[in-house]
């Protein structure tokens, strides 16, 4: 029993530790600009689901801005997710999440 636990442990420490995005993903999301996007998509998203903090739909021109960050925010986790997956997928066909004594 101490066998399959120590085996169970270390798989689920590699597939923890193993990152689900390519490097050149990785930084792609650490720039600035992409960062800013990110933030500004999430508050927007926020603020066009939660009405009762923000009143956009009495403003028009808030709430078309907040749009345009909600649907490119929208793109961008369509974008990392597709390119998620194709990764995931490379993984498992490699062989990089072999457990091996």
């Amino acid at each position: 029993m101490k066998k399959f636990a120590m085996r169970t442990w270390v798989g689920v420490r590699k597939g923890f530790l193993t990152p689900t995005l390519s490097n050149e993903m990785l930084e792609f999301q650490r720039k600035p600009l992409i960062r800013i996007i990110r933030f500004l998509g999430g508050i927007s998203w926020f603020a066009v689901l939660g009405r009762g903090y923000f009143d956009l739909h009495s403003n028009l021109y808030l709430l078309s801005i907040a749009l345009f960050f909600v649907f490119i925010f929208f793109i961008y986790h369509t974008y990392i997710s597709i390119h998620r997956f194709k990764h995931i997928k490379y993984l498992f066909k490699s062989g990089d999440l072999d457990v091996k004594n």
